[in-house]
């Protein structure tokens, strides 16, 4: 009796419930599920199940060199140097300077806002031009140089401005070079880092984030032309991408969309895509849980200049005092997360375990919150940033590594980024607007504290509900 012949299999499409697809029987009458071989089935069985229990494998192809983290670090460094500078210093400075004391708040708002919002749609964008345009360098770092260059040409426009609008509108513009760089520099850490590895360089990501950022607000103190504050830090931003892109070496596209399409069918049209499926269920809690957490902290340090100003009464009152305090109070705040970024990276490597310190470094932050209300003084105030650099460090040394932990797809890594770091860009939107429309009602900047202690609450209880962290 001569055999069937097969067709050769095709690619999967959705099986409705009760269909009997996933039963043995079912499976072998029909010579696969939807016309896959079940050996097809198997191999995307796999790896469906390896990205339900969160392990996002890094590329091996190409060796990781102890300079290439160094690099990376470098690279983060100057790009954050930007965003400290421009965000907590020179945007406030700016506006005061443009708008006058009496409309500042609103128009910082304004201001930031639309940036952020330009930063949000620019992460996925960007994040999936990476992914998709295939280029003959390498997958990441011509993007990153490309990024650090144009950033410091949309810096010297940004420092021409002559009105809020014009500000605006360069602000929004520069999101997108940094936004370039920024998503690329994030999927370091899933791409090219063993699993066992990540919560320590997670810390180490912080680190530099942080210490650039803190080293952005540190140097406006000492330049007094502002333009030439506006392109120092663009100047090291642009240095640290060409250092990155022509000292290390980059994975290839070809391998990285060979290896995937190995191990997955090609989706149809008509199929969901992974992130609007059960598989992206901890992407998506992830991502509320930092929209959050990293909310409640944008909210106090998007007016800290200001906070220093009319409602601690830091010095004699005046811009160039606040600007002083706001050195101060950077450098309390980037100590705390220092030391802990590191020392909660390597505790969270040691135990395997990531949840339990997103949740208490969100909780900690309501020590601070209740503080600042209660007691509004420049003690009080120093103590309260100590209590936020520790939980921001505590926070930020392992959040990468539960990112890195929850990519629902190898395919689709850097655009999916882009999406979660919504939850970084977003709150730059949201909180602003919020703590501005709280200045005008209450005319008290105390109760921008409040509204960090209920937003980061709110965080950590989201983030109990995410199952596969640790």
């Amino acid at each position: 009796m001569q055999e069937p012949k097969l067709e050769e299999p095709v690619a999967a499409a959705p099986v409705a419930e009760g269909s009997g697809a996933g039963d043995p029987a079912h499976d072998v009458m029909h010579g696969g599920v939807g016309g896959i071989s079940p050996s097809a089935v198997n191999q995307a069985d796999n790896h469906d199940d390896d990205q339900m229990s969160g392990t996002f494998k890094p590329d091996t192809t190409v060796p990781t060199t102890l300079w290439t983290y160094i690099a990376f670090v470098i690279a983060n460094f100057g790009l954050c140097s930007v965003y400290g500078a421009v965000l907590q210093v020179l945007l406030a400075t700016h506006v005061d300077v443009l708008a006058g004391p009496q409309n500042r708040v609103a128009q910082l708002a304004v201001v930031t806002g639309v940036g952020a919002f330009s930063s949000m749609i620019a992460q996925p964008v960007t994040g999936w031009i990476a992914d998709r345009v295939h280029l003959p360098f390498g997958k990441r770092n011509i993007w990153i140089m490309i990024g650090a260059v144009f950033s410091l040409i949309c810096l010297f426009p940004m420092a021409m401005s002559g009105s809020v609008t014009m500000l605006v509108v360069t602000w929004a513009i520069c999101m997108w070079p940094l936004n370039m760089m920024q998503v690329n520099l994030a999927a370091f850490i899933p791409e090219r880092t063993p699993e066992n590895h990540r919560g320590f360089l997670s810390g180490v990501y912080a680190v530099s984030q942080f210490g650039g950022s803190a080293f952005g607000v540190v140097i406006m103190g000492y330049i007094d032309s502002l333009t030439v504050k506006y392109m120092v830090p663009g100047v090291i931003c642009a240095v640290a991408g060409i250092l990155y892109f022509f000292t290390t070496k980059d994975i290839k596209n070809s391998t990285t969309t060979r290896k995937t399409a190995e191990k997955r069918p090609v989706r149809v049209k008509g199929q969901r895509d992974v992130l609007f499926t059960a598989r992206a269920h901890d992407f998506w809690l992830t991502f509320a849980s930092r929209f959050c957490v990293l909310g409640s902290y944008y909210m106090i340090t998007g007016y800290m200049i200001y906070t220093l100003q009319e409602y601690i009464h830091y010095g004699d009152g005046s811009m160039k005092a606040a600007t002083a305090g706001m050195a101060v109070v950077t450098m309390v705040i980037t100590v705390g997360n220092l030391t802990c970024s590191l020392v909660g990276g390597f505790i969270s490597d040691r135990l395997g375990r990531i949840k339990i310190f997103v949740i208490g470094a969100a909780l900690l932050w309501v020590i601070p919150a209740l503080v600042m209300f209660f007691i509004p003084s420049w003690p009080a105030l120093l103590f309260s940033c100590a209590i936020i650099g520790i939980g921001l460090g505590t926070y930020n040394s392992v959040d990468k590594a539960l990112v890195a932990r929850v990519l629902p797809s190898h395919e689709t890594a850097a655009r999916d980024l882009g999406v979660i770091n919504f939850a970084d860009a977003g709150p730059q939107t949201v909180a602003p607007t919020i703590a501005a429309t709280i200045v005008m009602i209450t005319h008290n900047y105390g109760f921008i504290f409040i509204a960090m202690g209920v937003f980061c609450s709110i965080g950590a209880l989201i983030a109990t509900r995410i199952r596969n962290a640790n």
